[in-house]
């Protein structure tokens, strides 16, 4: 169990959104839109996996996670990405971009689990830049990033050992 402070530290459990959106009335949750060619093993992951999350983590304002049957995406400045989290205005309800397109190829590479829990993780990755936006934390790109890859481990083994697996 994290102590308080520990708690302030961790965006996925930080409080501090309460204050920001108590008096503000705003779309609240997490929601799913698939593109038509996205397989099924990885919508019926991110189903799962959004369940889990609705139950177990407060979505202050609505994001929408958009998950893309191409291999990658392309960033607003040109560059090529595995996924991303678009956030405007405070009170603007906020997104992310999961690309998915290479699962088939990859679980044959490397097996269908560990392409699914590479997909994840971009999304948990993206998750975290929203926990972190949500709970207004301050911190250099770096640290930012240094915090989303080390919570995509945790909140992953987390689900994995509340969900036995990820099929």
């Amino acid at each position: 169990m994290l102590s308080e402070k520990g708690e302030e530290m961790n965006p996925w459990k930080s409080k501090k959104h309460k204050n920001i959106y108590k008096d503000v009335n705003v779309r609240q949750g997490i929601s799913l839109r698939f593109e038509k060619d996205v397989h099924e093993d990885v919508k019926n992951l991110f189903k799962r996996f959004t369940d889990w999350l609705r139950a177990n983590y407060d979505f202050p304002i609505r994001v929408t996670i958009y998950v893309k049957a191409s291999e990658t995406i392309t960033l607003q400045n040109g560059c090529i990405a595995w996924g991303s989290f678009r956030y405007f205005d405070t009170f603007d309800e906020p997104y992310i971009r999961i690309p998915t397109g290479d699962y088939l190829e990859q679980a044959r590479i490397v097996g269908e689990d560990t392409a699914l829990e590479a997909i994840l993780s971009s999304l948990v990755h993206e998750l975290t830049h929203y926990f972190q936006w949500v709970n207004q934390f301050e911190q250099t790109d770096r640290g930012s990033e240094w915090q989303a890859n080390f919570y995509r481990y945790r909140i992953i083994d987390l689900f994995l050992n509340e969900n036995g697996g990820l099929k």
